[in-house]
């Protein structure tokens, strides 16, 4: 009997990079252009959270697929974004509202509540997509409803620190 091949794995076919640039493209449609530009702001922020710290919380069979592409040169190097498709943004939502914009964003509470926002849209717009579950659409949409109000706060108690 021959031994089974074991199945490489793969970047997803529809990756996280994609599925954010559609949901812009989605957003354009109904949004005014500063609006739109502040939420291209906040996935761009999202995206370098994602690409910078998400490789993190990879199982062993993801972190081999992770480092494969990532540690490779030229062309065929991809980011976290481009290997890994939307199944990811739910166990990372937390890192980049609760870590990333509080702790690695200089930015004032507009942008900050912005943040929430936008990751509020997108978990019902992934929702709606299909691109995650109902309890996942709806977890993101709380965690950025909750961003929109404690980001700017914590922005005005820095504040009052640093005076």
């Amino acid at each position: 009997m021959k031994p089974e091949k074991q199945e490489t794995a793969r970047p997803a076919v529809k990756t996280i990079e994609t599925v954010l640039e559609e949901f812009l493209a989605d957003q354009h449609t109904r949004l005014k252009a500063g609006t739109l530009r502040k939420y291209g702001h906040i996935i761009h922020l999202f995206q370098s959270s994602l690409n910078n710290y998400a490789y993190q919380y990879l199982n062993k069979t993801e972190s081999k697929l992770f480092d494969r592409f990532y540690h490779t040169k030229g062309e065929e190097h991809r980011e976290f974004c481009q290997i890994f498709g939307p199944e990811k943004i739910p166990e990372n939502v937390g890192e980049f509202l609760n870590y990333f914009m509080v702790r690695k964003v200089l930015c004032g509470k507009e942008l900050k509540q912005s943040a929430g926002t936008v990751v509020k849209k997108l978990g019902r717009w992934l929702q709606g997509k299909g691109y995650v579950g109902r309890e996942n659409g709806a977890e993101i949409a709380s965690s950025g409803a909750t961003a929109t109000h404690e980001l700017p706060a914590t922005e005005e108690l820095l504040q009052l620190l640093v005076e």
